[in-house]
């Protein structure tokens, strides 16, 4: 190997780490633009990794209850001398990416736009404050650990706010020209009231309550069960509410299983096995009644044209008119009390921002109120003369 050759290969070696060395001082000291070299004079600002956003010092604690709607509302930003903020929602799945905690109610990254676009100083400054610290609701109050901004890195024009939990006064989230105290940017958050949970009677004082760790007492004698809906919200500073609350009925394993010993007929099974679910808008009182669960497809106290659950036990009359078959209902009577858990009822609730919440629970028929009926008469005497 020649010396001519060596020093050929150190000369591009040099290069190639002089060329490396010098991307990465670049790339380090980029500006919270993305533009290389921008703080090329300011080691303190430099960055050796990608920055991400951080969550705070909040202690992570599952919230206790979650529908599909994200609580934090923020409003239009209101600038004052060259000052704009741009906010938009991060999804759930991407809180990792961010460095959010996943019990994070709601978050959403804030983009200020500092003018005029040539000014040497961009450095801004991002605050939250209640609205009214001296509330009833707020006073005494820690904001952050409601709301917190948390910035990119120190001044940037980057920063992620994170809701933690619902709160009861506005809050104003302000962004601060470090250059001009007196140009600022601030957008209103408030929390969308959340329902938490939707109770439902089922008769004889037992009610859907929230609680599904237990097997709930459906007297299938009573009047009613598609209604007296309680709606429970959570705390907030903005009014949300129910356009349409739904309850979804399904035979349980257990009585598939009951009902499979009686019924061996594919006809049979696939009605048994079947969801039954029913819409009641905001407001109306429609009913739906025990027997209701035997209606072969005609018009069910307003729900449209519902068959019922066990439709397979009716034998239609007129469109809308049907009679029980005694011995198959005696037979389905008699797999509803082998049975410890007859039915999954899941209770469902529309609002109008789009959430939604729903809950399951295990519903077993009290063995009181299942009579067998009677299927025929008879004497044992033959004829009679008089």
């Amino acid at each position: 190997m020649t010396k001519e050759f060596i020093k050929g290969v150190a000369s591009v070696l040099s290069v190639a780490i002089l060329a490396g060395g010098v991307c990465g001082v670049g790339y380090c000291s980029r500006g919270n633009s993305g533009k290389w070299f921008e703080n090329i004079t300011k080691p303190a600002e430099w960055s050796w990794s990608k920055d991400k956003p951080q969550s705070g010092d909040n202690i992570d604690t599952p919230p206790e209850e979650h529908n599909t709607f994200d609580g934090l509302e923020l409003s239009n930003s209101i600038d004052s001398n060259g000052v704009s903020l741009f906010s938009a929602v991060i999804a759930r799945e991407e809180y990792a990416a961010y460095g959010i905690t996943p019990y994070a109610d709601t978050a959403y990254t804030l983009t200020a736009t500092v003018l005029p676009a040539e000014a040497t100083n961009k450095a801004v400054d991002y605050t939250v404050a209640w609205k009214n610290p001296n509330s009833s609701w707020a006073s005494g109050k820690n904001v952050t650990e409601y709301v917190n901004v948390a910035q990119t890195s120190d001044g940037s024009l980057t920063a992620t706010a994170t809701c933690f939990k619902p709160f009861g006064e506005p809050i104003v989230i302000t962004c601060t020209s470090r250059d001009n105290p007196s140009a600022q940017s601030y957008v209103n958050s408030n929390y969308v009231k959340r329902l938490i949970n939707t109770t439902l009677a089922l008769g004889n004082g037992v009610v859907l309550n929230g609680d599904n760790s237990s097997v709930f007492t459906w007297y299938a004698d009573s009047d009613k069960v598609l209604n007296d809906y309680n709606d429970i919200y959570s705390i907030g500073t903005k009014e949300d509410n129910v356009v349409n609350h739904y309850v979804s009925i399904t035979t349980s394993t257990a009585l598939r299983t009951q009902l499979a010993k009686v019924w061996t007929s594919t006809t049979d099974r696939n009605a048994y096995t079947a969801t039954r679910t029913y819409k009641t808008p905001y407001g109306m009182r429609y009913g739906l009644c025990w027997n209701d669960l035997f209606d072969p497809g005609g018009v069910v106290n307003g729900f449209g044209e519902i068959e019922g659950l066990f439709s397979f036990c009716s034998d239609e009359i007129d469109y809308g008119e049907y009679e029980i078959n005694k011995t198959q209902f005696n037979k389905l009577i008699t797999c509803l009390k082998a049975s410890d858990v007859d039915f999954i009822m899941t209770v469902k609730s529309e609002l109008a921002s789009g959430a939604e919440y729903s809950k399951t629970y295990n519903v077993n028929v009290a063995d009181s109120v299942l009579k067998i009926g009677v299927t025929s008469v008879g004497t044992n005497v033959g004829e009679i003369d008089f």
